[in-house]
């Protein structure tokens, strides 16, 4: 497995689960909901890196100061001072694979995954050369 960093690679076997879907084209964005969620209303960090929705209907957000699951009403940060499992808080890049599993990558600590609501991490080898992940490949 590879990621890529300067030449160096680690690919992480992640894939979003579910098919991307389209807004109705005979309807104008204003048509739809929108509503702006910042640190104020829970969100981990104002500047979200990576979404990705889960089977089970919740909203996950990676940004640099941890992971924030959003269950339509509620929003619970998941941060490497709380939560075992979690070494660190910056979240480059999250995806849901086909089996239904949350992927984290990090910008220094590699990957992660959600299993039966732990947080577990990916050790494979040779490591990446800073532990940082961009972007999830299959």
């Amino acid at each position: 497995m590879r990621a890529l960093r300067g030449g160096i690679g680690v690919a992480v076997p992640l894939t979003a689960a579910h098919d991307a879907r389209a807004l109705d084209s005979h309807r104008g964005i204003t048509q739809y909901a929108q509503t702006r969620f910042e640190a104020r209303d829970g969100l981990a960090h104002n500047l979200v890196n990576s979404l990705a929705q889960t089977a089970d209907g919740y909203l996950w957000a990676g940004s640099e100061e941890g992971l924030t699951r959003y269950d339509g009403a509620t929003f619970t940060t998941f941060d490497h001072r709380k939560t075992e499992g979690i070494p660190t808080n910056t979240f480059s890049t999250l995806a849901v694979d086909p089996a239904g599993v949350l992927w984290a990558g990090t910008r220094d600590h590699g990957v992660m995954r959600l299993v039966d609501g732990e947080f577990h991490a990916v050790v494979w080898e040779p490591g990446a050369e800073d532990g940082q992940i961009r972007t999830p490949a299959r």
